[in-house]
C-alpha cells in the first residue's frame, strides 16, 4: 500500500474504533445515567443520521466486492481492501445505531446519543422553533460549540416535559445561578433576533 492508502486507511481505522468503543460502552453510560424515567423514542433529528448510513452503505459495497473479487484473484491489495471494508461498516453500523437510538429522560439527566447531559450541568432551558417544541438547553461549562444542546419534543409531551425539568431544576438551583442565567438571556435574545431577521 503507498503512504495515501495507509493513511486513509488510518483514519478509518480510528473512527471505527471510536464508534464501536461508544456502541459497546452504552450499557455502562445508560447505567450510570440513572433510573429510566420516560423514553420520548427517536428524535426527528436523527434522520441525517439515518441518510448518512444508508450512503455509506451502499458505498461500502464497493471495498467488500473488491475484497472477494481480489481474494479470488490473490492480489497482494487484498488486505488493503479487507481492512477498508470492515471500517466502511463498522461506520454503517455506528450511523444506523446513532439514527435509531433514542432521546430518555433518566434519573441523573437528559440522555442522548452522544451521552448524558446531567441535571447539574444545565444552567437554564428554554423552548424555542416555530412550533416552540425545541427545547435548547444551555451548559454550565462552556466549551466553544459545545455549550448547548437541541432536541425536537412532540408537543403532546411538552407539557409533561415542563414539569420534569420544573422538579429536577429546583427554585434553589436556579436562584444558585441566576447570575449565570442573566448572562445566557442575552445570548438567547440575540439568537432569537437573529432568528427573526431571517424570517
Amino acid at each position: 500500500m503507498v503512504w495515501a492508502e495507509r493513511a486513509l486507511l488510518g483514519l478509518f481505522a480510528i473512527f471505527a474504533a471510536i464508534a464501536w468503543t461508544y456502541i459497546i460502552t452504552e450499557p455502562r453510560r445508560k447505567k450510570q445515567a440513572g433510573a429510566l424515567l420516560w423514553n420520548l423514542g427517536v428524535p426527528s433529528e436523527h434522520k441525517i443520521m439515518l441518510v448518512t448510513g444508508t450512503i455509506l452503505l451502499i458505498l461500502a459495497i464497493v471495498p467488500t466486492t473488491n475484497f472477494f473479487y481480489l481474494s479470488a484473484l490473490g492480489d497482494e491489495k487484498i488486505a488493503y481492501y479487507f481492512y477498508m471494508a470492515i471500517s466502511y461498516w463498522s461506520t454503517v453500523i455506528y450511523f444506523f445505531w446513532a439514527g435509531l437510538s433514542k432521546l430518555e429522560i433518566r434519573e441523573n439527566g437528559i440522555y442522548f446519543r452522544f451521552g448524558l447531559v446531567e441535571w447539574k450541568e444545565i444552567a437554564l432551558y428554554k423552548w424555542q422553533g416555530n412550533k416552540g417544541n425545541t427545547l435548547t438547553v444551555w451548559m454550565k461549562q462552556r466549551i466553544p460549540f459545545c455549550s448547548k444542546r437541541s432536541w425536537q419534543i412532540p408537543l403532546d409531551h411538552k407539557e409533561t416535559m415542563d414539569r420534569i425539568l420544573s422538579q429536577y431544576l429546583s427554585k434553589t438551583f436556579r436562584l444558585k445561578n441566576a447570575r449565570y442565567k442573566n448572562d445566557m438571556m442575552a445570548e438567547i435574545t440575540d439568537t432569537d433576533n437573529f432568528d427573526k431577521s431571517d424570517k
